[in-house]
Order: C-alpha cells, then structure tokens, then sequence
C-alpha cells in the first residue's frame, strides 16, 4: 500500500542491534523536538510488549518521511534490514519522496552498496567510531536539525472551515463567507507557522552551544587538551553565523519582535568576544576569564530560551 508525500511524516531509525550504543546518543539529540511535538521519530524500541513487531515495523516504514540508517557491518549483514526495511524505503525515495540519510558508524562496505547514492552525513574515511566526543555530537545535532527541516512543512496544519450551520442552509453568500474565512485562517495560519518556525531555529542554534559546551571538561588542566579550544571556538563562530542568517531573514518579513532581536544580537556580539578571546596553554587566569565567559554566553542563551518558549506557548 502507497502513501502520499503527505501521509509520511514519521522519522524511521534503522539500525543493528550490536550499534545500539549509537542509537541511544541519536534518541539524545533528537529528544527534545520529539519532546515538543516537532517531530514523530519511530524505531524498534517504541515497541510495546504483546505487539505484532512485523507489522508496526511495516506501519511505520509506510509513514516515513525521513528514514535514519546507521551503518556499519553489523546493519549491512542484517537479513532483516535487508529484506523488510531498505526494500520498502528505498522503494518510498523513489516513488513518494521519503528522504534517505546515512550515517556512517564503522568501517564497512558502505560506498559498494546500493546505499551509497544517498549522500551520507557524513565520510566513510571519518566513521562515528573514529570521531572524538565534541565531533559526535556535532554530527548528532547536524542530523537532528536536518530532520527539523525536513520534516517541518510535513506538519502544516490544515485551516479550520466554519461549518455551514452557522449560516442558514441556502443562505445568500454562504459560499463567499465560507471561502473568505478559510483564506484569511490559512494567512494567519501560515504567518503563525512562519514565525514558529524562525523561534525553532533559534532555540536550535543555542541548544547546540549549550550542549557543546556543557559536554566539555572543567578542570583547568584541560586546557591542555587539544580538542577544548577548536570545539568552543568552531562551535561559537558557527553559531553566530547561524544566528546572524536567521534573524536577517526573519527580521525582513517582520517575524520576530524587536525585544527578542535585539537579545539575539546581544548574545551574537558576546559569542563573537569568545570567539577571538586569546587562551593561553599555561592555563592560569586565561582559562578562567574564558570559562566565566562562556559560563555567561549560556546563561544569558537559557533564559532567552524561556522567552522563546513563552513565545511559541502564544502561537
């Protein structure tokens, strides 16, 4: 049975089980727009005791918008995946739009398969399995928010119709009523999605640097560290850039507040002093000044999150 492009609007996880540790990092990121109602993600482990896994497998695969395939060895030699998941996805790329996204975990026979047309997310040469922690999940965010975008005009929701016994059977102009309400419902409809949609992709942006800097270690010695200064830095300059390009195109069709603006450019300049701050390997007062910097940066993102939140309460 065939859906139509509308229909699909689930997340399907493929994956083995002997990479379960990945899918539980994936479930991390993802969580929280799970948790808000942004997005539908399925895999194995939603199943209930007593269930007919075959066929709420094949239920969820017919509602897949994007499917999640974490591969490595162990996924290729699946005769399950093999058999019942890749032929009905594949076939759902190519006929109803379903969106196919690879994730490399291990070193494996990826790039001579037939899986190898979907672009991964990343290089076969630079698996999850060789990545250091900060790389990781940066990888697990970039496929978080990649499944945000996909799956966002999936969720418009459709505008209400008055019903028609709200106007006498027959009546003169009941027609012209009806379809004037639906246009002016699906205007402020979209415009309400448009907005939550630029209020999403902050939230998106910060949560990423709260993240990154929270997985970080504390202790001074760490400075030392070879990977402590890149991730802060990178992570920073690429949220900045992020920010900078959501508010530029919000703020052009008057989507987001001037209050809200304007904190988000408080918080872009203060990323951009971490960004350039100088840290010194000896550690000492460098490392604190930075720490208390960033310390701040993410206090002041958490409680612009909230304002966020209230915001998106009111939509």
């Amino acid at each position: 049975m065939s859906s139509t492009p509308s229909d699909r609007t689930k997340v399907f996880i493929s994956y083995s089980h002997k990479d379960v540790r990945y899918l539980r990092q994936l479930q991390t990121h993802l969580a929280y727009f799970e948790r808000v109602g942004l997005i539908d993600v399925w895999d194995d482990t939603k199943l209930l005791p007593g269930a007919v896994w075959h066929e709420e497998i094949e239920k969820a695969i017919q509602q897949t918008k994007v499917a999640i395939l974490l591969v490595s060895a162990a996924f290729l030699a699946s005769r399950f995946i093999a058999e019942n998941e890749l032929p009905p996805l594949l076939a759902a790329a190519q006929t109803e739009g379903a969106i196919i996204v690879p994730v490399i975990l291990s070193a494996c026979a990826f790039e001579e398969t037939e899986l190898v047309q979907f672009q991964a997310v990343n290089s076969p040469s630079m698996p999850v399995a060789k990545m250091k922690g900060f790389q990781r999940d940066e990888l697990w965010a970039k496929v978080a928010r990649d499944i945000k975008e996909a799956i966002l005009p999936q969720l418009e929701a459709k505008p209400l119709v008055p019903s028609s016994s709200l106007l006498p059977s027959g009546s003169i102009g009941e027609e012209e009523v009806i379809e004037r309400v639906k246009v002016e419902e699906a205007q402020i409809d979209e415009i309400s999605r448009a907005r939550k949609y630029y209020l999403d992709q902050l939230m998106f942006s910060m949560l990423s640097f709260l993240n990154t800097w929270k997985s970080l270690p504390r202790e001074e010695n760490m400075v030392t560290h070879p990977d402590y200064l890149p991730s802060v830095r990178s992570t920073a300059a690429r949220i900045t850039i992020d920010l900078n390009d959501i508010l530029s195109r919000a703020r052009v069709k008057n989507f987001l507040d001037e209050e809200l603006a304007k904190k988000t450019q408080d918080i872009m300049a203060e990323l951009q002093i971490l960004e350039a701050k100088p840290l010194y390997l000896d550690g000492g007062s460098s490392l604190k000044e930075f720490n208390n910097l960033a310390d701040a940066i993410a206090s002041n993102m958490e409680n612009h999150l909230e304002e966020i939140r209230v915001r998106l309460l009111r939509l």
